[in-house]
């Protein structure tokens, strides 16, 4: 992802000025914030996984050790994965 991002900034970087570039990427940044802050975070008990998917997967898990994974925080994975 990271190489994605740098790959996109350098061809970016080519092609607008310092301050659409700055905005262009600033933007995404803050909004996914935002996003995060006001509807995924106080929506956590809807995206969270009921009672019946963590059975699911964590007889998924026993029988496939290196599927697992932490289950408890879904809802903070974008987060993770973003910031």
């Amino acid at each position: 992802m990271a190489v994605g991002f740098m790959l996109l900034y350098t061809k970016l970087s080519n092609v607008l000025s310092k301050e659409a570039l700055f905005y262009t990427v600033i933007v995404p940044f803050i909004a996914f914030f935002r996003a995060f802050g006001f509807l995924s975070y106080p929506l956590s008990g809807v995206i969270h996984p009921t009672s019946l998917a963590r059975q699911a997967f964590g007889r998924t898990r026993s029988e496939l050790p290196w599927a697992g994974g932490d289950t408890e925080d879904l809802e903070l994975l974008p987060l993770l994965c973003d910031g």
